[in-house]
């Protein structure tokens, strides 16, 4: 069991005696009914020419833990002759439907094949569930024939929707960028992109490659300012060493030149690079353990400052989350924001709703009042 504030760290893969294991990951969460899915290949053994089907575990929110269903197949996720590969879902907000996209690849084809050969033997796939992973659609095979790409593939991890209603899904491609005589296969060049729609899935478009380096499996977060603009982070795995990043005001549909980051090191054999988007580019917390009322530390932009509060604001130990986005010169910075509150103050999460005490929300009338004068804010969230 976890305590009251952490779950329990759960196993929800293992290798299994007779040599299956499971292999790229994907989680989903669904916030609005507090569900967690969970998706991963299912390999005969480690090797990804011996990929099979892909598996799913539901889990649910109850209060500050989290229930899991058994491991089951999905038993629609394939095409004949091809095994399933790179889970990547995304939610639609607007019509409570998940997208499970997979590729699909002939027979046993490695991608290394793929790659030397310019023999393209991938399909873009995708299921649908529109009960939150109960029970799945027939597969919908969307691929079109791309004659300059040798193979390509999704994420691996999960897409996301903006608020505009847009679904994107992360994807990589290696592109024939020119063939010596005869047909056959001079070089090849892997680029980040993504595929999307602005139709709820009715249909599904991609955009252009990262320009400028080479990139492969990656991940999206998306940045929503003020004026309602959005601005999409892309990070991706390169064979440079290191993670490159790239940004698109777009929604994705093109990407400036990416830019190799060199904090960010490659790990030797990985292919996934995680990354969390979210607001919060402000940290407070009490000045002192003694002095816990009437005073808010703030830090902005390494600018230090200090705001008093009502005489309401009492003890800390309750945690609550102060959310703010900041996009500035083409860096993306974020930083984790926190604040404990009285033990008085009761707090209880449902996969539902958060049930917030009324002294609490109070206290959030009380905070919004004061960022509104803060300087270069964008947006500002309250939320446990």
């Amino acid at each position: 069991m976890g305590s009251r504030h952490f779950p329990a760290r759960t196993v929800l893969f293992e290798r299994e005696l007779n040599g299956v294991t499971y292999r790229v990951p994907a989680l989903l969460y669904i916030h609005c009914m507090g569900k967690l899915l969970a998706f991963a290949e299912e390999r005969l053994s480690a090797d990804d020419a011996h990929a099979n089907l892909l598996v799913l575990r539901r889990g649910s929110f109850y209060r500050n833990s989290v229930e899991w269903e058994d491991m089951r197949a999905l038993e629609t996720a394939t095409l004949r002759h091809h095994r399933s590969m790179n889970p990547c879902p995304v939610y639609d907000e607007f019509t409570g439907i998940v997208f499970l996209f997979f590729v699909a690849v002939l027979g046993k084809t490695p991608e290394a094949y793929q790659i030397i050969t310019g023999h393209n033997a991938a399909r873009l796939c995708y299921v649908a569930s529109s009960d939150q992973g109960l029970s799945w659609s027939k597969v919908t095979d969307l691929t079109e024939q791309v004659i300059e790409w040798a193979t390509f593939a999704l994420g691996p991890g999960h897409g996301i929707q903006l608020k505009s209603g847009r679904l994107l899904v992360p994807a990589y491609a290696y592109h024939i960028d020119c063939k010596e005589c005869f047909g056959k296969l001079c070089k090849t060049t892997p680029h980040s992109f993504t595929f999307y729609s602005d139709d709820h899935g009715q249909t599904w478009h991609y955009g252009e490659f990262i320009p400028n380096l080479q990139t492969g499996e990656c991940q999206l977060a998306s940045v929503d300012e003020e004026d309602g603009s959005n601005v999409l982070y892309c990070n991706a795995r390169s064979p440079l060493g290191f993670r490159v990043q790239a940004l698109s005001t777009d929604d994705g549909a093109v990407f400036h030149s990416g830019q190799l980051v060199p904090r960010l090191v490659e790990p030797p054999h990985g292919c996934q690079g995680s990354i969390i988007g979210f607001p919060a580019p402000l940290f407070y917390s009490p000045t002192d353990i003694l002095e816990k009322i009437n005073t808010l530390n703030l830090s902005l932009q390494g600018k230090g400052d200090v705001l008093t509060m009502s005489e309401k604001v009492t003890a800390f130990q309750k945690k609550l989350m102060l959310w703010r986005q900041h996009f500035e010169n083409g860096c993306l910075e974020m930083f984790p924001s926190l604040c404990d509150f009285g033990a008085e103050n009761y707090v209880s999460v449902s996969p539902i709703k958060t049930l917030i005490s009324a002294h609490l929300k109070n206290l959030e009338t009380e905070f919004s009042n004061l960022f509104k004068n803060l300087p270069n804010k964008v947006s500002v969230g309250f939320e446990i």
